[in-house]
């Protein structure tokens, strides 16, 4: 995809890949930032977690993909997943644990826990290269 982005498109475009977080307002039309796809595509091409923060009034959701075939985290991600929902107080039930996403956290919450999910992401990465 050749886009011509913006000024500001190219700089959120390169603070996203130093990241690995896209963050964005919820809209109600479901409309996504222009830079979502380049971001992805990147993120698929050099094998690292794409996290994705969709900030509502007062919570966010978070999801995060990975660059293996299934998207899904092994076990050890699993588990580094659910500690990290834990330590951030997250309802159990409201974790999908198949794959790392949390819907309704609490929105002055989603930026560290975004963070701490991509540690997640790069040390199962650095799992899934090694095997």
């Amino acid at each position: 995809m050749n886009v011509n982005f913006t000024k500001q498109e190219r700089e959120e475009l390169e603070q996203c890949k130093k990241s690995l977080i896209i963050s964005w307002n919820g809209r109600k039309n479901g409309g996504i930032p222009r830079i979502d796809e380049p971001f992805y595509n990147w993120c698929r091409r050099t094998k690292q977690p794409y996290v994705r923060v969709t900030l509502k009034r007062t919570s966010a959701d978070i999801f995060m993909d990975l660059p293996n075939a299934s998207g899904l985290l092994d076990k050890s991600g699993a588990q580094q997943f659910h500690a990290l929902c834990s330590e951030f107080g997250f309802p159990p039930q409201e974790i999908k644990y198949e794959n790392p996403s949390a819907d309704g956290l609490p929105r002055e919450m989603a930026a560290d826990f975004a963070k701490n999910l991509v540690e997640i992401g790069r040390n199962y990465c650095s799992r899934f290269e090694h095997n």
